[in-house]
């Protein structure tokens, strides 16, 4: 096999490719692995969005710490893509355990990390969120995990969306208020 070689240089961080019939060229490469966006304080407002994310986005992870609200309000997370944050269409439960309690509720607007009847201006949520998207589709599986104060309550979630498009952006909400303390990260895996 004889190749046939470019006639100029690529630029920075471009690779060698071929198209199987000996001839090169020089491409962009995909990123692959993850990318860790840095944590920050989430301030005063009722929501923040992450955007930018690369639409070859495979998993991303969600990281809550110290979260509290103004008021009688509980943290959710919702994804979009190009056209927006999609707000119907999620499958979710949200539920808790307590040494003598539990319960279970379902939302179909967002992906509640704490059950409605949990949050409050002195309630402090600490957690992940795990996300998948299924191979060849736009739809997106959710686990999550959050502790209130100090470990007395333990949140679990499940849930899905199946987007319009591919993943451009998620974001972390209040139902209502703003939050008034805690810090946000997020992570994606490009494959």
């Amino acid at each position: 096999v004889a190749f046939k070689l470019p006639n100029a240089d690529g630029t920075s961080g471009q690779a060698l490719v071929t198209d199987a019939s000996g001839n090169l060229s020089f491409a962009n490469t995909g990123a692959t692995g993850w990318t860790h966006v840095n944590a920050a304080a989430i301030g005063s407002v009722n929501s923040y969005t992450w955007t930018g994310i690369p639409t070859d986005t495979q998993q991303i992870i969600i990281y809550y710490d110290s979260l509290s609200a103004d008021g009688s309000y509980y943290p959710a997370i919702q994804i979009g893509d190009a056209g927006g944050i999609e707000t119907t269409g999620y499958g979710s439960c949200t539920g808790y355990l307590e040494t003598s309690y539990h319960f279970i509720s379902s939302y179909s607007s967002r992906v509640a990390l704490v059950r409605d009847n949990y949050g409050t201006a002195s309630q402090i949520f600490k957690g992940v969120v795990n996300c998948w998207k299924m191979p060849n589709t736009n739809k997106w599986h959710f686990r999550a995990t959050t502790n209130r104060d100090n470990n007395e309550t333990f949140f679990f979630a499940n849930g899905f969306k199946e987007l319009s498009a591919s993943i451009t952006q998620v974001k972390i909400l209040l139902n209502g208020g703003s939050f008034d303390g805690g810090n946000i990260a997020l992570s994606y895996y490009q494959d």
